[in-house]
């Protein structure tokens, strides 16, 4: 589709061959102009055996049948897809796929998905919006920047009251919105990542606005607590952006929805607490906007999050309405997951905690692959030990090429380019997976 060009539909987009893609350049349209609902077809990233290759490239969906358009499956995106007009709704088994450094445009409250999406791969240095909504409202969710391809988030959006009720709080949240939930759940290894919710009104929140808008999280005992805000302003309508978050507590899914901070609560105006994993250690840091009467703070770690053992011990520096930073580093954190929460101790005794920071913490050995470029066969070597490990090959869209299961013998596997389906010249990725881990490495055919 090109040159501005529109292509009208008023049916059902079929597929007779399980192989393309479809692609719209210099404003080409697909519109959707039915009397009823309509319906799109899917595509999987899996091409290995010659399975589908189906994949739409820069797309631009226009819906102006007036119902929202149904997905069928997993459809891949591979470059852009804009919003113009009209709702697509998707669901578990029928999800639109963003690949590497694929991204969005023009979502707004009259064109977004219904349902959960997912993110694959790099965000190409952006942030990445999730268009999502249910079907009466738009409420979208953006993550901070992504750079490793292995990364993976799902994301959708309840406008039904959170579970457990806005009761179950804990720590520092006094109340929690009575009418919609995020959730975000990346998939074990992704990046962490900053969240930001938007909002657009404090009445159908269904919470005040007279202290500061926070998020919270439910954890693993079933009550919510907070995640934090680093907006300095909650103009209406507005976002509110939440700390660095990792894989949480107990399945790797977070739950996320506004709550408000119990006034007064602490010794300190915490503003921010995060943690993420810098090489063999975590780097941990927190900001304050005010310590009255504050006396020192202790950093906290847990591997099971019930049994925690103090790290690290500062003295308040601050006082009130004077902003503070402070910061340190765990040299030995544990393999796996760690939880670090803050105690912050007043003059009188009385203490406070913050909300539960998740790093897990892992190692990698390098993975070597050689020659970089190549010609006919592909080397690799490293890895933990030797044994059976999973090979992955993508090209640059993020089209699974190959993937099978193999046995490195001291860590070594050779394979040529011919059985990974490596027919012309061009960047590709190799992903090396080793049980609960993996490794992406990039490298050149000629």
């Amino acid at each position: 589709m090109l040159n501005n060009s529109s292509v009208y539909l008023g049916g059902n987009l079929i597929r007779t061959t399980e192989f393309g893609n479809l692609i719209s350049k210099d404003g080409g349209q697909l519109i959707f102009n039915g009397s009823g609902q309509q319906s799109i077809p899917g595509s999987t990233t899996n091409s290995a055996l010659n399975q589908d290759q189906f994949s739409l490239g820069h797309v631009v969906f226009s819906n102006t049948s007036g119902f929202p358009i149904a997905l069928l499956d997993d459809l891949l995106i591979t470059d852009t897809m804009t919003f113009t007009t009209g709702n697509i709704v998707t669901s578990d088994d029928a999800m639109i796929i963003f690949g590497p450094n694929a991204g969005i445009k023009g979502a707004d409250e009259n064109a977004y998905i219904e349902g959960p999406m997912k993110k694959i791969g790099s965000t190409g240095g952006q942030d990445f919006l999730f268009p999502i909504g249910d079907a009466t409202t738009y409420a979208p969710m953006r993550i901070s920047p992504v750079a490793s391809n292995t990364s993976e988030y799902i994301a959708s959006y309840d406008g039904d009251p959170p579970p457990f009720g806005e009761n179950k709080v804990v720590g520092i949240v006094d109340q929690v919105t009575g009418n919609q939930t995020w959730s975000v759940e990346p998939a074990v290894g992704s990046e962490p990542v900053a969240v930001t919710l938007y909002w657009d009104n404090a009445t159908t929140m269904g919470v005040e606005l007279e202290e500061e808008l926070i998020i919270v999280g439910l954890n693993g005992a079933d009550t919510w607590d907070s995640k934090g805000n680093t907006d300095e302003s909650l103009a209406n309508p507005g976002h509110v952006t939440s700390i660095m978050l990792g894989d949480p507590p107990p399945f790797g899914e977070h739950l996320l929805t506004f709550g408000l901070e119990t006034p007064g609560s602490l010794p300190v105006e915490l503003t921010k607490f995060g943690a993420v994993q810098q090489k063999d250690k975590v780097y941990l840091e927190w900001f304050t906007s005010s310590e009255i009467d504050a006396s020192h703070f202790e950093l906290e770690r847990s591997t099971d999050q019930k049994n925690f053992t103090k790290i690290y011990t500062t003295n308040s520096i601050g006082a009130a309405e004077l902003s503070m930073k402070y910061s340190t580093l765990d040299n030995d954190p544990t393999m796996g997951m760690n939880y670090y929460r803050l105690k912050m101790v007043d003059i009188d005794g009385s203490v406070e905690y913050s909300h539960i920071e998740v790093v897990r913490f892992k190692v990698d050995t390098e993975i070597l692959i050689y020659p970089n470029p190549v010609i006919d066969v592909l080397k690799i070597e490293g890895g933990k030990d030797a044994g059976q490990k999973t090979i992955e090959v993508y090209d640059r869209n993020g089209l699974l090429l190959y993937q099978s299961t193999i046995n490195f013998e001291d860590g070594k596997f050779e394979i040529s380019v011919d059985e990974i389906n490596i027919e012309v010249t061009g960047t590709y990725f190799i992903r090396v997976i080793d049980g609960t881990e993996s490794q992406v490495v990039k490298f050149l055919k000629i």
